[in-house]
């Protein structure tokens, strides 16, 4: 349901030629204390790139296709313990914000929510304590360093856990992803598929023994063959099954089970057979009945959506599939294509709360985990997007965008012994290509491995890419100038 990501995603973006310039008429303080500021830009833009820079420690936010306003100050100066100043500048064909920390040496957290016509950005700091405090000594001591050291001390991310950026799953959402059925009885997650043909009940019953792990007894008194076919259900619902076609009934003490015929009472035999249906039944019941249409109406809009996206109007199509998953919470296809959408249309924080949304059904989802790994790096998270970098290499489906991207990702950290590994690994996975071989032959030449950039490249002449002669005259007299 959710396209693949082409390997050029990670700089889509910014190849897109401007359709109209926008302008920015207003950046205003919304709300300043000692915990956080809030900062409201308004106008038209096409998308936005942020990242959190150092020395000094500030947050730029770069907008597309778009100018200042006239009369709005380029500076504006901000009493506050988090934010000192804003400044705003033209940068290439757009606009640079860039927020500067009130002490240059100490960093500040960021959210930006993307609103129709404006922004909110808000800044804010943790409560001081020891962490901070060590945190604080070791900034000055990078300080203390060469320029050279500082600039590889900033390219070593802090650790992040998964748990960190999604939240801790509880077993509580585990047993909802598993159970997304709904079931109104509650029966034991071990799931079984049985298949009985004229089989003596005795002996039915002892299978059941070893599927539950209890121990059973059947009365002498229960006779009779069954013959049954039932595929992934719970153990204890093929029981209760057979159970009500027999005739037979339960009683369980101390992990043990004692099955009996169910006696028959007075006025039985051809009589109707009335169940007492408790309002713990009945409530689920509803509640079921209205999950269904919720996603019955889900399933309307993600048809109109669909046609509206191979129409190629991708903007009212997200806005169907994002009104659908507020029916259908526990869709992973659809929380993926929410995802998706916004990250190809430049909403970063957006795109990074559904996919983010999408990895706690499934931590382990290579999909979800790329795009919310995409649109972390888009904005800034480095620490944040390595993880779910690891994540989409590790998980499933196996995708080639996945290895790809994550290498592009470690490139641009200086971290290039580790994105040869990647491409040699997605090489591995999908097969060799031109892109791939000339990513790990300019590595290795960037490392000033020339004999294995010498290698790489003289592989490239021989291995039958589909090239034009510009291309392969390049290569031979990169060949040439290293090796010769």
């Amino acid at each position: 349901m959710v396209k693949a990501l082409g390997y050029s995603l990670l700089i889509w973006l910014w190849l897109i030629v401007p359709v109209f310039a926008g302008t920015i008429t207003k950046i205003d303080v919304l709300k300043n204390t000692k915990a956080y500021i809030d900062v409201m830009i308004k106008g038209q833009y096409d998308s936005y790139q942020a990242v959190m820079s150092q020395s000094p420690f500030r947050f730029v936010i770069d907008l597309d296709n778009t100018s200042l306003s006239k009369g709005l100050p380029r500076t504006m100066r901000i009493k506050s313990p988090i934010v000192s100043r804003i400044e705003s500048g033209t940068k290439d064909k757009g606009l640079r914000i860039v927020f500067y920390s009130a002490r240059p040496d100490v960093a500040f957290h960021t959210n930006i929510q993307d609103k129709q016509g404006y922004l909110i950005v808000r800044c804010w700091k943790e409560a001081v304590s020891s962490t901070h405090i060590k945190t604080k000594r070791k900034n000055s001591n990078i300080k203390k360093l060469s320029h050279k050291q500082r600039v590889n001390y900033a390219r070593i991310l802090p650790k992040k856990r998964l748990e960190d950026i999604i939240g801790r799953v509880t077993a509580n959402e585990v047993k909802d992803v598993k159970n997304s059925t709904d079931k109104i009885s509650t029966y034991s997650n071990r799931k079984v598929s049985l298949d009985f043909y004229k089989t003596d009940l005795h002996n039915v019953f002892r299978v059941f023994s070893e599927v539950s792990g209890k121990n059973i007894i059947v009365d002498q008194d229960v006779q009779g063959k069954l013959t049954m076919a039932l595929k992934d259900v719970p153990w204890d619902f093929a029981m209760e099954l057979i159970l009500d076609v027999e005739k037979l009934q339960k009683t369980e003490r101390l992990n043990t089970i004692i099955i009996s015929k169910r006696p028959e009472k007075k006025g039985e035999k051809g009589a109707l057979l009335i169940r007492k249906v408790s309002n713990d039944v009945i409530q689920p019941a509803k509640r079921l009945k209205q999950r269904e249409a919720q996603r019955q109406q889900a399933e309307k809009l993600i048809l109109k959506a669909s046609n509206l996206e191979n129409r190629g109007n991708r903007q009212l199509a997200l806005q169907a599939y994002e009104k659908a998953v507020w029916l259908w919470k526990d869709n992973i296809d659809l929380l993926k294509k929410v995802g998706y959408l916004h990250y190809v249309l430049g909403n970063f924080s957006k795109s990074y709360y559904f996919s983010k949304r999408a990895l706690r059904l499934n931590t382990k989802d290579a999909e979800a985990a790329q795009y919310a790994a995409l649109a972390a790096a888009r904005m800034g998270k480095d620490a944040e997007a390595d993880v779910l970098f690891k994540i989409a290499v590790q998980g499933e489906p196996k995708i080639p965008e996945a290895f790809y991207n994550y290498g592009l990702f470690l490139e641009k950290h200086k971290r290039y012994n580790k994105a040869i590994t990647l491409y040699k690994k997605d090489e591995a996975l999908f097969g060799p290509s031109l892109k791939l071989s000339l990513r790990i032959a300019r590595l290795y030449e960037k490392m000033g491995n020339m004999n294995a950039a010498c290698e790489e490249y003289r592989l490239i002449q021989v291995s039958g890419f589909d090239m034009d002669e510009p291309a392969m005259h390049r290569i031979k007299l990169k060949t040439h100038l290293l090796c010769e």
